[in-house]
């Protein structure tokens, strides 16, 4: 009996160990492509850099977008995963990846094609007024940490650059 016991606690354990994150969860409908025109407004972010040296802008397809999303989720995953936080807070309470909305716009920085994409919390549609129109227009808000994030995407390469959240107040 106590064989079977030690058995049963040490195939929970491997199993704990050894099992696979859960699979991320990609809804487009929590990511959009903004105009080439709101490069301007996208450009002045008020607690993060902003890309530099860019040579212009392109219109980035559903599947540029798709593939971005993809690399931009994993990221955001894996960064949110290893945030300290002021105030302990359990698993239900932390933001998660699939929490966040996001507004892709393409730039060209060095001839290759780039897709800047900022990043929000869904609580920020619940107070903040200017995110009411966050599919037409670049949501640009001071502070916020973790709950706001820039990046830059480099689909040529596969990579996520320059990932940053927000300032904290």
């Amino acid at each position: 009996m106590r064989n079977r016991n030690v058995r049963m606690v040490l195939a929970a354990v491997a199993l704990t160990c050894c099992a696979r994150p859960p699979a991320l969860r990609l809804d487009a409908t929590r990511r959009v492509v903004l105009d080439t025109s709101d490069v301007s407004a996208a450009s002045r972010p008020c607690s993060r850099p902003w890309p530099t040296n860019i040579g212009g802008v392109w219109r980035p397809t559903a599947g540029d977008v798709a593939r971005a999303d993809t690399l931009v989720v994993t990221e955001l995953a894996r960064r949110l995963s290893g945030v300290r936080w002021w105030v302990p807070r359990p698993d239900s309470l932390r933001p998660h990846a699939s929490d966040y909305y996001r507004q892709y716009v393409g730039i060209l920085i060095a001839g290759q094609r780039v897709l800047y994409v900022n990043g929000f919390h869904r609580d920020l549609l619940r107070f903040q007024k200017d995110t009411l129109d966050w599919t037409r227009r670049f949501l640009n808000v001071c502070d916020g940490g973790e709950l706001l994030f820039g990046a830059e995407v480099w689909l040529q390469r596969r990579v996520v650059r320059q990932f940053v959240f927000n300032g904290r107040a």
